[in-house]
């Protein structure tokens, strides 16, 4: 894991098995780490695969995240996870260049092609929460 030298401008979250656990129930300690970027003025934004009802539940489920202000789904970016265009969109449309912003997703395949883009990358997992909270704070 490479870490940032410059200050953090943007998170784009995974929304499954990151921000949300099994049922879509917010995870509480996500919601802090949400918290704690917005009160620092990072921007952040979820990126996800899904399409159609299950992007409107993530859209309506976003606001127990504080901060977390945009959602990009296939519709709206024009591609999907792990095409490097997912991420490259997001990242244009927060008006953001790609090494400004931290990708953290739970699978290999998109955090490699996020890292090939030129983004700052963390591969999430329950077990690297430690990780990922120092790795929020260096910025």
């Amino acid at each position: 894991m490479r870490i940032m030298a410059h200050p953090l401008s943007a998170v784009l979250w995974d929304f499954d098995d990151v921000l949300v656990g099994p049922g879509d129930v917010p995870d509480p300690w996500m919601q802090e780490r949400c918290a704690a970027l917005h009160t620092r003025g990072v921007t952040q934004a979820v990126l996800t695969n899904a399409t159609g009802p299950r992007a409107t539940e993530i859209a309506a489920a976003l606001e127990a995240f504080p901060g977390v202000g945009e959602l990009f789904t296939p519709e709206r970016t024009g591609h999907a996870k792990p095409d490097p265009q997912a991420f490259l969109a997001a990242a244009d449309a927060l008006a953001l260049a790609p090494g400004a912003v931290l990708l953290v997703d739970p699978i290999s395949a998109h955090v490699n092609a996020a890292a090939g883009a030129g983004f700052k990358t963390f591969r999430y997992s329950r077990l690297a929460r430690d990780v990922l909270q120092r790795t929020l704070d260096a910025r």
